[in-house]
């Protein structure tokens, strides 16, 4: 590899690590449970620079496999547990997790099913949800040759306003969605 391949490459890494840590900082996680959709590294740093304990969830098994190796490497396998689950259907009770996050994984879902998905995120979360989800020009770059449909993030947009306290920040090619979760007041009689 040639120096300037290298620094590229050594780029591209470091990008790789620092947009998921924004997003970590932005989402204010420290010390949290966190529930991770979409199996990948963002577990892995939040566990390591973030001291998060982490439930990494996918339908591929051998995604969930793959990102058990790299947190067993990065010495957070102890602080990280994934598991095979569908986030439409999550089998965790109400507010099991501080947060939830869904990074640039929504697009991999059915868009019939998408709507139920933010709808789990929402129930599991006892803080806030966070969904980071490529804009036009991230999701061509990115996915151009594969089968996804890119999310409407306008109609997401709309879809979380009813969820909770929502912040929307533009972050390199995506959006990054905050959603802080509202307190359900209740009666005496425990009805809202």
């Amino acid at each position: 590899m040639t120096d300037s391949a290298e620094e590229k490459k050594s780029q591209e890494e470091g990008d790789f690590v620092s947009i998921r840590k924004k997003i970590l900082e932005l989402g204010e996680v420290k010390n949290f449970r966190i529930l991770d959709v979409g199996a990948g590294p963002l577990a892995t740093i939040a566990a390591k620079y973030f001291n998060c304990f982490v439930t990494s969830i996918d339908i591929d098994k051998k995604e969930i496999q793959l990102w058990k190796e790299y947190a067993e490497k990065e010495g957070v396998s102890d602080r990280i547990n994934p598991e095979v689950a569908d986030a439409s259907e999550c089998p965790y009770r109400d507010d099991a997790f501080d947060v939830c996050i869904c990074f640039c994984a929504l697009h991999h879902f059915p868009t019939g099913i998408r709507g139920k998905a933010v709808s789990e995120f929402r129930r599991i979360s006892s803080k806030r949800f966070i969904i980071a989800e490529y804009t036009t020009e991230g999701f061509l770059e990115v996915h151009s040759k594969e089968e996804f449909e890119p999310v409407s993030l306008d109609h997401l947009k709309e879809t979380l306003k009813n969820t909770g306290s929502l912040k929307v920040i533009p972050l390199d090619k995506m959006m990054v969605y905050i959603v802080e979760k509202e307190p359900i007041f209740r009666n005496r009689h425990g009805h809202e």
